[in-house]
C-alpha cells in the first residue's frame, strides 16, 4: 500500500473544497491486498481516486456499497469512520480498509456512490482474469444434434477467464443464405467452462435453427467482433466454413514434480486440453477432492464438447443437490450430475485428501454419465477386495476390470491409501 502522507478520522472530518460533478466522475476505484506469485491472494482495502484537492470528508459522502463474487452478494463493508487519505496538489487518494479481508478466489465487483457519482472496479483473487475484447478469440457454433439443428453458438477467450459481463456482449447479427434473419438468444449465465489456458462461454439460442441452408453468424465483445458461417442440411449436414481465430497455444508443462512413469499421459492431457491448473504441479501430491472434481469435470467437457450447464441440463439426477460448505459452481454441477454426494454432514470438504476406493467411485459415475453400464461388474480378484467399504467394491471391481486403474503389489488394490495428482491424471487419460 502506498505510504500515507497524511491521516485523518473521517468521523471529525469537515469538507472545505467542493468537486464539481465532472471533476468526481472522472475519478475511479481501485484495491490493494496481497500478491504471490503474480496473483492476488487476498484484497484488503478499497483505494478511491478522486480528481481534486480534499483535506477532510464525510462517511456520509459514501454511499451504496456493495461487492458481488461469481454475481452473489459478499457480505464485507468499508471500515468508513477508520479510513485514512492522503492528499496531493490537485488529486485525493482514500483509503477504505474493508472490515475482513477477502480470500476466496474468483472475480469480485465493487460498487461505492461518493458524492452522488457511482464508481466500480473489478478485481480477480486467484488465477482468473477479467476479460477483454483482446481475449475474444473465436467464435463457434454448437448443435445438440449434427444432422437436423444449430443450437447455439460457443465464443471462446484466450486464458483462463472469469465468466465475461454478459452486458458487453452486442451487436449480434445473424443471416441466411445472405439475407439477415431474426435469432432470438441469450448469453449463459453459468460460470464459462475452464479449460488449461481458454474459456468457453455458451450463447444459446432460444429455438434451435432447424431450416436447411448457411448461416453466418457474428457478435461483439467489448468491441472486438467475431463470427463464423455454418451450412446446415445438403449433402454435408453441418459443415463449418469459416473459423477467424483459432485456440491459443498451449502453456508449457514444467514436468520436474511428475514421476517419469506419468509423463506421457500428463503431456497426454494436457494436449487434449483438459487439465486444469489446479492440478498442474507438485504430481507427486496427495490429491484433494476439489482437484479430482475439477479434473472430472474438465475431461467431461472434454469427451462430451459440453459445457457444465449443458452436462447438467441433460444429466442431472440431482439438480438441487448443494453442500454447505461452498459455492464453486464446478462443484455443484458435479454434485447435480451424482458425480459426488459430499458428506454426510451435507459439507463437500474441498481440501480433504482423496483415497483410491473414492477415486474409483467417482470414475464410475462419469462413466455413467456416458452411458457405461457399472452395474454388477464382476470380481476382478484384487486380494484385499474385502477390506474396501462395501460402498465402493462394486465400482473398484469395475476399474480394475476395465484397466482404468491397476493394482498395487502382491494384487493388492489397497482401497484406503491415497491417491495423487499425476495417479488422477493417468485413470482419466486412460479414459479417452
Amino acid at each position: 500500500m502506498k505510504k500515507r502522507l497524511a491521516s485523518f478520522t473521517l468521523i471529525f472530518a469537515m469538507l472545505v473544497i467542493f468537486a464539481s460533478p465532472a471533476a468526481l466522475a472522472a475519478s475511479s476505484l481501485s484495491f490493494d491486498g496481497n500478491k504471490s506469485g503474480g496473483e492476488f491472494t487476498s484484497i484488503t482495502t478499497l483505494i478511491l481516486n478522486i480528481n481534486q484537492r480534499y483535506t477532510t470528508v464525510y462517511d456520509a459522502d459514501f454511499t451504496g456499497f456493495s461487492v458481488t463474487l461469481g454475481g452473489k452478494s459478499v457480505s464485507t463493508r468499508p471500515i468508513y469512520l477508520s479510513g485514512t487519505f492522503d492528499t496531493y496538489t490537485n488529486s485525493t487518494t482514500i483509503y477504505l480498509p474493508l472490515n475482513n479481508t477477502l480470500t476466496e478466489k474468483g472475480i469480485y465487483t465493487f460498487n461505492i456512490t461518493f458524492k452522488g457519482i457511482k464508481l466500480t472496479t473489478t478485481v480477480a483473487i486467484g488465477p482468473d482474469k477479467v476479460p477483454t475484447g483482446s481475449d475474444f478469440s473465436q467464435l463457434r457454433c454448437s448443435t445438440d444434434d449434427l444432422e437436423t439443428n444449430i443450437a447455439g453458438l460457443v465464443a471462446h477467450f484466450n486464458g483462463r477467464c472469469a465468466r465475461p459481463s454478459i452486458p458487453l456482449f452486442t451487436d449480434f447479427k445473424a443471416e441466411k443464405d445472405g439475407s439477415p434473419i431474426q435469432v432470438s438468444y441469450y448469453v449463459s449465465t453459468m460460470d464459462p467452462v475452464l479449460t488449461s489456458n481458454s474459456t468457453l462461454v455458451s450463447i444459446i439460442f432460444t429455438t434451435p435453427i432447424t431450416d436447411r441452408g448457411t448461416y453466418k453468424f457474428s457478435i461483439k465483445f467489448d468491441g472486438v467482433e467475431r463470427s463464423v458461417s455454418m451450412r446446415l442440411g445438403g449433402e454435408d449436414p453441418i459443415d463449418e466454413v469459416e473459423e477467424v481465430a483459432v485456440l491459443p497455444p498451449l502453456l508449457p508443462l514444467d514436468l520436474s514434480t511428475a514421476d517419469g512413469w506419468a509423463h506421457d499421459h500428463i503431456e497426454s492431457a494436457h494436449s487434449k486440453r483438459f487439465l486444469p491448473p489446479e492440478i498442474q504441479g507438485a504430481y507427486t501430491a496427495n490429491v484433494t477432492r476439489k482437484e479430482f472434481v475439477y479434473l472430472a469435470m474438465s475431461w467431461l467437457n472434454y469427451v462430451t464438447e459440453m459445457s457444465n450447464e449443458q452436462l447438467v441440463a441433460q444429466y442431472a439426477t440431482f439438480p438441487n443437490r448443494t453442500f454447505n460448505d461452498t459455492s464453486d459452481p464446478i462443484i455443484l454441477a458435479a454434485g447435480k450430475l451424482d458425480i459426488t454426494a459430499g458428506n454426510p454432514d451435507g459439507s463437500f470438504g474441498a481440501n480433504t485428501t482423496f483415497n483410491r476406493q473414492q477415486a474409483a467411485m467417482m470414475l464410475t459415475k462419469v462413466l455413467i454419465i456416458l452411458g457405461d453400464n457399472t452395474d454388477n461388474a464382476p470380481n476382478f480378484g484384487f486380494a484385499d477386495i474385502d477390506t474396501a467399504d462395501s460402498w465402493a467394491r462394486n465400482a473398484i471391481n469395475y476399474v480394475g476390470s476395465y484397466d482404468i486403474m491397476t493394482g498395487k503389489t502382491g494384487g493388492r488394490f489397497a482401497p484406503h491409501d491415497t491417491f495423487t495428482r499425476q495417479e488422477s491424471i493417468i485413470v482419466f487419460n486412460k479414459m479417452g
